[in-house]
This record gives structure tokens, sequence and C-alpha cells, in this order.
């Protein structure tokens, strides 16, 4: 719930944004009395351009996650999928998203190629939000980028590698989509190698299942190998589930675990957890790396300003275990809205939100994205002296004390911080914080206070 609380806070203080320095903006003056972000009649028109991996990687769909959460914002998204991995037709695609007048794009970088031509694309000054693929190319441009370090996702399988005493893995990388895929799939297999301290071996397979489960045995078999790890995609996690089993059933007492990019269905990811308890994965949430995107450009069409430019939002590495596994399955799957977070009640306490005030503005792009997500708002009601920080504890106390599913505060105060960060950290309850002169804000240091 924390993610549509940062969502919610970012828009209503950009009800209040006086510098639209990049972009156009087609929202209007956001008053007390107005509590819709878009003039009546806009439908923004957002085209989705990826490699065709993205869809076929994961068992969650990401389109479906995209498409909700545009439902959500009553936009038009426009999502090109690729059966064939091509950089001739990615780069038409996106020719041809410009010249349809499309007003953002969120793309997917998977090579030089592809970067030169989302290069010229800026040069348009259309919004363009990169995701899944492309971190270093997007830093190059200073573009919002949504998705994991591959890097960092390597660091930590190196890692979680050598805490189980595995330091011989076999890489397996599936090249059907090598075209778009083989910059992800070399960075990940480099970076797993500097981080264990010696080279891996890499075998490269076809899309044949059953030509390429054979290759897997064979060649895992014949070597000194004490681990098996795909390199990416739900087709490579079935791929070495299925290698892992038939190697363990024919040879029980060989030291064998499984380690896997993006999990998979629920199915396989019980027969690896069964069968090797040390198995683990990295996700880099699908659902919500597509979604996310898609409200950030809100914002950016809405408000004609990013908050994010140049900037990494990083939806992984997320360790997959054991005993965490179905969160993944099931929890980065269905929504992007939890079922237990549908109908939540939200705490405000935000002082001077009467009249026309740059808080009543504040309060107004809080009501317009919780009506859209059919979530209640809970005002702190004003009394006594404003601002004072007593009072103000008062009023989070009794939110936090009631159930609030949520807590947003604005305030600088850092007594009333320490104090909320606090309370809401014992109680569970996700917190966003806008300054009171609209400065960033640094809730690291009283999180670190409060232990």
């Amino acid at each position: 719930m924390l993610f549509w609380f940062i969502i919610i806070t970012v828009l209503s203080l950009f009800c209040q944004a006086q510098d639209t320095t990049s972009y156009p903006s087609v929202v209007p003056t956001c008053k007390s009395n107005d509590t819709s972000l878009i003039q009546s009649g806009t439908k923004l028109r957002v085209a989705v351009i990826s490699h065709y991996s993205i869809v076929a990687t994961f068992f969650s769909n990401p389109e479906a996650a995209a498409r909700e959460a545009a439902s959500l914002l009553n936009m038009d998204l426009e999502w090109d999928r690729h059966v064939v991995s091509s950089s001739a037709k990615m780069k038409e695609d996106i020719q041809n998203a410009l010249d349809s007048g499309v007003d953002g794009m969120i793309v997917s970088i998977p090579n030089q190629e592809i970067y030169e031509t989302v290069k010229e694309a800026t040069k348009t000054g259309i919004p363009i939000i990169v995701f899944n693929t492309g971190m270093e190319y997007a830093q190059k441009l200073g573009l919002m980028r949504v998705l994991q370090s591959d890097k960092k996702s390597a660091e930590t399988m190196a890692n979680e590698l050598k805490r189980r005493n595995y330091t011989r893995p076999l890489a397996v990388q599936i090249t059907s989509s090598r075209d778009l895929d083989e910059k992800t799939f070399s960075t990940r297999a480099n970076g797993i190698s500097q981080y264990l301290g010696r080279p891996i071996d890499i075998l490269s397979v076809t899309n044949d299942f059953e030509k390429a489960l054979i290759e897997v045995e064979k060649t895992f078999s014949s070597g000194s190998y004490d681990s098996i790890i795909s390199l990416g995609g739900l087709a490579g996690v079935d791929l070495i589930t299925a290698a892992s089993l038939n190697i363990h059933k024919r040879s029980p007492d060989r030291r064998l675990t499984v380690a896997f990019y993006d999990a998979g269905s629920k199915r396989n990811m019980s027969d690896i957890f069964n069968s090797f308890p040390e198995a683990f994965g990295i996700s880099q949430l699908p659902y919500y790396q597509a979604s996310l995107p898609v409200f950030m450009m809100y914002i950016q069409l809405t408000t004609g300003y990013s908050p994010f430019i140049n900037k990494t939002v990083n939806t992984g590495p997320n360790l997959v275990t054991k005993e965490t596994y179905s969160e993944y399955v099931y929890g980065d799957g269905n929504s992007i809205i939890p079922g237990e977070d549908l109908g939540a009640n939200i705490g405000v306490v935000v002082i001077n939100s009467e009249g026309d005030t740059y808080q009543s503005g504040i309060m107004a792009g809080i009501y317009d994205l919780a009506g859209k997500l059919n979530w209640t708002v809970t005002l702190a009601k004003e009394d006594g002296l404003v601002g004072n920080s007593s009072a103000l504890k008062q009023h989070v106390k009794a939110l936090v004390d009631g159930g609030v599913h949520g807590l947003i505060l604005q305030s600088s105060d850092p007594t009333l911080l320490n104090y909320t960060v606090r309370l809401t950290d014992s109680h569970n309850v996700p917190l966003a914080v806008i300054g009171t002169f609209w400065e960033s804000l640094d809730l690291g240091q009283y999180k670190n206070n409060s232990k």
C-alpha cells in the first residue's frame, strides 16, 4: 500500500506545482471545490512499446497491470506486443506512435539500436518513461526508469548462493529472444561471476523444451556443478525445474539447488521448493513494474512536471524463498490493488486545508486519486492553534489508533515526524509525509532513532 500513498502524495503536491518545466500540462488550476485533475472530455493516449519477452517472461502478465492502472485513470493505453523479438519492429512502432500523436510513451530499451531511436523520440518533447529494461540507456537520456538493476540482482544472486555454500553454478539462458535480451542476460551472468569471484559456465539453449531439457541434464551431470541458475524468463524457470527434478531423481545424494530470475506459477514454485528447500529466486515485481509507469505518466501529463526525472524507481531485486514465494505468486499477479487494500480508509493530517489555500489543493489531489482507488479519506479536523505540535500528535494518534490503513501527514517538525514515524512503524501503518515548505524530507533518520 505504501506505493499508493506515494502516488497520492505526489499527485496532491502537483495540484500546487507552479513550475511546469518539461511538458505541457492538461490540468486545470486545482481548487478546493474542483477534485478533477483532468479537464472534462480529455482522455490521454499513452503507447507502451516493449520487446515481447516482457509479456512472455512472467507468470503475472504485466500488460494486465498496465491496463488496470490506465482504466483507473481513464486513459487509453496502446500496448504493442511483438511475437518475434525484432529491433526493426520496435523502431517502427516507436515512430508510428509518434506519428499518431500519442501524449506519452512507456518503453523498454533492450539494446543500442532502440536507444538511438528513443533518443530521437526525446527530441520531440514527448514524455517518455523507461521500464523493465534499459537502466544505463535511460540514465544517458535523463529519463525516469522503473525496473530492477541487473547488477544489483546479480549481486543478490551471488551472495545468496555463497550464503548457502553453493559456488559452482551452471547458468542457463534461452536464446529465442537473443536479439533483444542478450544484454540483460550477459549483465546478469557477468555480475554473478564478479560477485562469486570466478567465471561461471553459461549454457545457451533453444526454446525447444525437450531438446533443451536433455542438454541441461547432460551438461550438469557431466560437470562438477552444485547448482543450476535460470538467467531469466518463465520458460527458463520451467526448464531448470524439470531438469533439476530429473537429476535429483537419478542422483538423490548429489548436492543440488536451484536459483532463478522471475517467479513462475504456483505449481512449479511448489515443485522447486518442496524438492530443494534452499532454492531461491529474484523477483522484479512485474505487475507493479508495469503499472507504476502508467501512474507516473499520468502525473507528467496532468501537471507538466515529473518528480523522478533521471531517477530510478527500483522494483527489485526481491528475494523469493520457500517461506515467501506465495507472496509473489499470489500478491503480484492478481491486481495492482491487493484485496486487503480494497475500500481502505486513509487518514490525513494536513493543517489549514479549508478555503482557498495550498493545503486545500493538496486535499483536492488526495480526494481525486483516492476516489479512483475506491478509498475513503478521513481528514483530521483542526481545532485550537493551527499547527500546534501537541494537537497534531493527538490527531495522528487518534487516526492510527482508529485503524486507518495508512496516514498522510504534512509537517516539517522533527518532534512530530519522529513521533509519527515511531507510531506508524509500531502499528505497521504506511506513512507518506509532505514537508511544510514542500522540501524533501529524510525520514530515515527518524526510523533509525526509533529502534
